[in-house]
């Protein structure tokens, strides 16, 4: 791609961000697509951020820097960043993660060539060392099955996007409780219950970093909650009811209390669940996106059989073992091994 392609403004939100913000800025700065500009934000840093921002300002033209005087959160910072953006397009970073030197460029490749408003990458997981222990697991990856994964997670990685800028502009990100900790769930499902195009480019294009101490951690039980809300909001839209209660604490809370207070017929509301999710997608569904959503569904199921085996049941116990024994032929133990990995990696934030 040449100089006069679509323009792309990559925003990034720093706080405190001083140990990981020139690795990040240099993944940036070092894009093959050119036609960028970058547009930090610094809420109200009380260590060395402001001045390392200042280091590249000074380095290079497209990056312009901002300043919060005192700290006004991420979701104020990322709205007072897309209101600041120039581009045609915008991408998400954050401050202590590192994009693959070609991602920008291949990410408008895939959305143009696709014919989408926004798409995601896939995501390499490192540690506070910047050290590789896997990748973040995503096998919803088209529009039709991203809408499926809504119903119970975000479907895509935050700082990994890329987006019309005039859908941002129509949208932003909601800045209440409701969406504290969730701002980007709230955003992905808002969008697709107004059939924005969503998709992800099927390749591993952003260091995704892991931290203990990042606010989503810090904050869980209010993550869980708002989580938990607007995923009931996403499941009353596209199939005029919530998924059954038990089954939702287990998949999004993982709530020992309800793992262990659950009855037999667990596994015939489970079954009526995913019959009414696929009579609700599969009919308008290609191919390939059928096979997305079954084995989406497949991993499901087997991840609250997982759970189930915490129940404190005899006859729960052997049911979801004889239940995963089943599935386990549909998806295949690398893919078992995936969602297990997912599931560890989660507990980080």
């Amino acid at each position: 791609m040449n100089k006069q392609s679509a323009k792309i403004s990559v925003i990034i939100p720093c706080f405190n961000a001083e140990f990981y913000l020139r690795e990040a800025l240099d993944s940036i700065v070092q894009q093959t697509y050119e036609n960028i500009e970058i547009i930090c934000i610094d809420d109200g840093s009380v260590d060395s951020t402001w001045n390392i921002l200042n280091e590249f300002k000074s380095k290079y033209n497209h990056v312009k820097i901002f300043r919060n005087h005192e700290n006004l959160r991420l979701i104020k910072t990322l709205n007072k960043a897309i209101s600041l953006a120039t581009g045609e397009y915008i991408a998400r970073m954050d401050a202590d993660d590192i994009s693959y030197l070609d991602r920008l460029e291949l990410q408008l490749q895939y959305l143009t060539y696709n014919k989408l408003d926004a798409c995601g990458t896939l995501a390499e997981l490192i540690n506070q060392n910047g050290r590789h222990y896997g990748n973040l697991h995503q096998r919803c990856r088209l529009p039709r099955s991203i809408q499926v994964c809504s119903l119970f997670s975000s479907p895509l990685i935050h700082p990994s996007i890329l987006i019309k800028k005039e859908i941002l502009n129509k949208y932003y990100y909601i800045d209440d409780s409701s969406c504290y900790v969730a701002e980007d769930y709230d955003l992905w499902c808002r969008l697709i219950r107004d059939n924005i195009k969503i998709g992800i480019v099927p390749k591993v294009l952003l260091k995704y970093r892991i931290s203990k101490h990042s606010e989503s951690a810090a904050k869980k039980n209010i993550m869980l909650d708002n989580h938990m809300a607007i995923a009931i909001k996403q499941q009353f839209f596209f199939l005029g009811k919530a998924i059954d209660e038990q089954v939702n604490k287990i998949l999004i809370y993982n709530d020992l209390k309800s793992i262990k207070n659950v009855d037999i017929d667990i596994f015939v509301r489970i079954n009526k669940d995913i019959s009414l999710i696929k009579r609700r997608f599969m009919h308008a569904a290609s191919h390939e996106e059928m096979k997305e959503i079954q084995i989406f569904l497949y991993e499901k199921r087997m991840l609250l059989y997982l759970h189930l085996l915490k129940s404190n049941k005899f006859q729960i116990i052997v049911n979801s073992l004889l239940k995963i024994c089943s599935i386990l032929p549909k998806i295949g133990i690398n893919k078992i091994i995936c969602i297990l990995f997912s599931k560890l990696a989660r507990l980080f934030y």
